[in-house]
Formats: C-alpha cells, sequence, structure tokens
C-alpha cells in the first residue's frame, strides 16, 4: 500500500508545470487526483497520464478568479471520490502578467486586484471550501505555493510579491485555526522553477545571474517542488504545520554579496 492510497487530492493549476508535475506524483503515491485548470485541454490530458498509472483522476475546468466555480471545483471532486484529503493551491497566471508588474509607482491597480484574486482570493476560497470535507474526512493537508519573491524586496513584481506574502499568513492563520481539527497548512517558496509559463518569459542574462545566486549547480524543475509538495500532503509530515519552505537551491540562505564573489573566484 502506498502512501496516499484511498486518499483524495485537489490540485488547482495542473494542466503543466508544478501543478502538473504534483499531480502524477501523487497520483504515483496511490491518491485519486482532481486535476483542476481552465485549459481542460491540458487538464484531460494530464488525467489520461494518471490514469496511465493505475491511479483515478478527474478534469475540471475553473477559473480560479471565480469562486463559483472554485466552489464547484470542490464539490465535484467530493462528489466524485467521497473525501477529501489534499488540497495544493498551485494555479498562477505569472506568464500573462508579470511583465506588467513593476514598482508600485508604475502598476496598474487593476493588476493588483487580479493578482489579489489569483494569488490571495483563489486559495482563501479553496480553502474555505475544501476544510469542512476534510474535517468530515478525518483531517487533511493543504500545501500553498507562495514564492521566494513574498520573502524579499524586489525592483519588479510588486503586486505578485505582496500577495504571495500574504498567502503564507494565509498558511499560517489555517494552520493555527483548524489543527486540532486535524487540518495541516504549509506554504512552500519556489524560487525560479524551469516550469514553461516562468520559463517563457524570462531572458537569458537574468538567468545567468539567477545561476550565480543558487547554491545548487543546476535550476530548479517542477519534479523538485512535487517532491516537497506531495511529502508535505502525506502523513509523513503528519508533525509538520504552520511553515513557510524555501524550495529555491539556496537562493534565499546567503548575502547579496555572494553572486560577485562567486564570480570573482571563477
Amino acid at each position: 500500500m502506498t502512501e496516499l492510497e484511498g486518499k483524495t487530492a485537489i490540485v488547482t493549476g495542473a494542466a503543466q508545470g508544478i501543478g502538473e508535475s504534483t499531480a502524477m506524483l501523487l497520483a504515483k503515491k496511490g491518491a485519486a487526483v482532481a486535476v483542476v485548470d481552465k485549459n481542460v485541454q491540458g487538464a484531460e490530458e494530464a488525467v489520461a497520464r494518471i490514469e496511465g498509472l493505475g491511479s483515478r483522476g478527474i478534469a475540471i475546468q475553473a477559473d480560479v478568479t471565480v469562486v463559483d466555480e472554485i466552489r464547484a471545483s470542490v464539490e465535484t471532486a467530493v462528489s466524485t471520490f467521497g473525501r477529501l484529503d489534499v488540497l495544493v493551491n498551485n494555479a498562477s497566471d505569472i506568464a500573462e502578467v508579470i511583465m506588467q508588474d513593476l514598482d508600485v509607482v508604475s502598476t496598474d491597480l487593476d493588476l493588483w486586484d487580479h493578482s489579489y484574486e489569483v494569488n490571495l482570493r483563489a486559495p482563501a476560497a479553496a480553502c474555505k471550501f475544501a476544510i469542512p470535507h476534510m474535517i468530515e474526512s478525518g483531517g487533511g493537508s493543504i500545501v500553498n505555493i507562495s514564492s521566494v519573491n513574498a520573502l524579499a524586496g524586489d525592483l519588479v513584481r510588486c503586486a505578485y510579491s505582496a500577495t504571495k506574502a500574504g498567502l503564507i499568513m494565509l498558511s499560517k492563520s489555517v494552520a493555527t485555526q483548524f489543527g486540532h481539527q486535524g487540518i495541516r497548512c504549509n506554504a512552500i517558496c519556489p524560487g525560479l522553477v524551469l516550469s514553461p509559463p516562468a520559463f517563457a518569459k524570462e531572458n537569458e542574462p537574468f538567468l545567468e545571474i539567477v545561476d550565480d545566486s543558487i547554491l545548487t549547480p543546476y535550476r530548479g524543475k517542477p519534479a523538485h517542488l512535487a517532491n516537497l509538495i506531495v511529502f508535505l500532503a502525506s502523513d509523513e509530515a503528519a508533525y509538520v504545520t504552520g511553515q513557510t519552505i524555501a524550495a529555491d537551491g539556496g537562493l534565499m540562505s546567503h548575502m547579496p554579496y555572494h553572486a560577485q564573489v562567486r564570480q570573482a573566484t571563477q
């Protein structure tokens, strides 16, 4: 029997990238997986791969900026699989808005509203609708995908960074409010991960800066994040809750002059 046999997971933004990799690993560990994405074709293709692994899956088309669609996604997953144990709030539209998310003076206020809807309100709504079902199932694990941008200031991405920082506090609040009812909640802060939406928007000079700043000899891949997410989703992490974990190749662990020193010694 695998670690997540008999359990049900919802993963938002699961048609590609970190979400898709997480959905596949959850399925390999025995979970039934609801693949939630506004890209229904990508979601259906992911479900086909899940079924190819011998697990159960369902594709649910949803725009996480629409609260009623989040509610319907949770209800569909529960009615299909009979329970809910894991929620991974991964959905983001960084590829669409990130080039317009600049400094606080230059960024349009409508983009702030949209960033809030996607990065903070959507996970909050998913928690609101999922937690009662999790408690009914005996408890569960929620993993919220934040960002290293939530941990330090940047010259750009002010709306993205602020709303992802809010997601960290949402995670701590959920862990505090529902821990005694068997709900664990943690936030993960990825660094640069080579998933299609993020990588498509980055240029080579920026990637070289990242390479000089991280401590691993390789860039992040979706599988690196999926391994951590699935660990937190499983009973193996039963004593881990209310935590913020950076999965960033060591980016946030050193003094800012690290990159210059590394370049000078090479």
